[in-house]
């Protein structure tokens, strides 16, 4: 007899809180995914409205004067002060850097020629984004390139 009585006082118990609880539960999660969803579309409205531009440059190639390697020392300080990560260094003609990834940018590949030709440096940026390739990924990676080329002082082809 005594088992059925502590049987009878759960089922009651079962009944007055914990069904509101499980409902209250599914209630919740039910708002926090429209939340979700609301947040993931602001914020992809907020991607391409800042980050997507077309075609920064017209060009990766861009020439300066100067010494070659006085240019090679103002891009290396230059990419360090933004952050950029020197993976692998040649002889005044080569930098390869790694840029780390941000809140909506995953990072990218950064790849620099330095070529001399008379009283001119051509200098030639392959940009490669590390994990997706998207529009939004180059033009975030274009805008790091284009604060460097801005410190630097570097005029268009």
């Amino acid at each position: 007899m005594v088992h059925c009585y502590v049987l009878e006082q759960f089922t009651w118990l079962n009944s007055i809180f914990l069904k509101p609880l499980k409902n209250i539960l599914i209630m919740f999660n039910f708002v926090f995914i429209i939340f979700l969803t609301v947040f993931s579309l602001l914020s992809t409205i907020y991607l391409y409205k800042e980050n997507y531009k077309k075609n920064v440059f017209d060009s990766n190639t861009f020439k300066i004067e100067g010494d070659k390697s006085e240019v090679f020392q103002r891009i290396k300080e230059s990419s360090r002060l933004h952050g950029w990560i020197l993976i692998e260094s040649s002889n005044d003609d080569y930098l390869r850097y790694k840029i780390p990834f941000s809140m909506f940018f995953w990072g990218g590949i950064v790849k620099v020629f330095l070529i001399s030709k008379i009283n001119q440096i051509e200098i030639n940026f392959q940009k490669r984004p590390i994990f997706i390739k998207s529009k939004i990924q180059d033009s975030i990676l274009e805008k790091h390139v284009a604060e460097v080329l801005e410190d630097i002082s570097i005029g268009k082809i």
